[in-house]
């Protein structure tokens, strides 16, 4: 938009009128209101005002109260990290200890297990042992006893004194080894016998020269 003023003369400086142009410039645009603060802008322009002595005082007392108790905080705060921490490593090595312990324990309890084992096969063998040996001596008693059997049955066949002592002699002859063996008794009552034949023939013949 062009403003126009009125038309006017002016004398120029060798006495010719001059009209003055059309001024196209804008006129000058009106300053804006400002706009009203905000309450932190409002606090934040209270704080610019010079403080009294007491005032900063009291401020920088505040401010190392906050600054006290950050510090408080962060301390407390590594407290407990360093407390955590270190009743994790217990807990750590508790369950270490515990598995360990564990794990001795059933070491331990396999050896007692082997040694009691041993210890019930070495008690077997000698249960065993005595078995035998009882077996033994039943079955070395029962040949002894079958032996003084045969031996009074073979004596009780006899006619006479003479015949029983010396049948009796011969039959003295068998040890107790004999006794226990079969075959080595065998042996010597068929002997016996030859011998106690030959005696008898002997004595039938001398009996008939006479």
């Amino acid at each position: 938009m062009k403003y126009k003023l009125r038309p006017h003369y002016i004398e120029s400086s060798d006495g010719v009128l001059e009209v003055p142009q059309e001024d196209d410039t804008p006129p000058p645009t009106p300053s804006p209101e400002p706009e009203p603060l905000s309450e932190s802008e409002i606090k934040r322009e209270k704080r610019k005002k010079k403080l009294s002595e007491a005032q900063l005082q009291a401020l920088a007392k505040g401010r190392a109260k906050v600054q006290e108790n950050k510090r408080k905080r962060e301390l407390e705060s590594i407290k407990n990290k360093t407390k955590q921490q270190n009743q994790k490593k217990k807990e750590e090595r508790e369950n270490s200890e515990f598995a360990e312990q564990g794990m001795k324990m059933k070491v331990e309890a396999k050896t007692q297990k082997s040694e009691q084992k041993k210890e019930l096969t070495k008690q077997q063998q000698m249960r065993q042992r005595l078995l035998e040996k009882k077996k033994k001596s039943e079955f070395e008693q029962s040949q002894r006893d079958n032996w003084e059997h045969m031996k009074e049955s073979a004596l009780s066949q006899c006619d006479n004194v003479e015949d029983f002592d010396e049948l009796l002699g011969h039959l003295g002859t068998i040890t107790d080894e004999d006794v226990l063996d079969d075959e080595k008794l065998k042996s010597k009552l068929n002997n016996i016998f030859v011998l106690y034949k030959n005696d008898k023939q002997a004595e039938a013949a001398e009996a008939t020269e006479d």
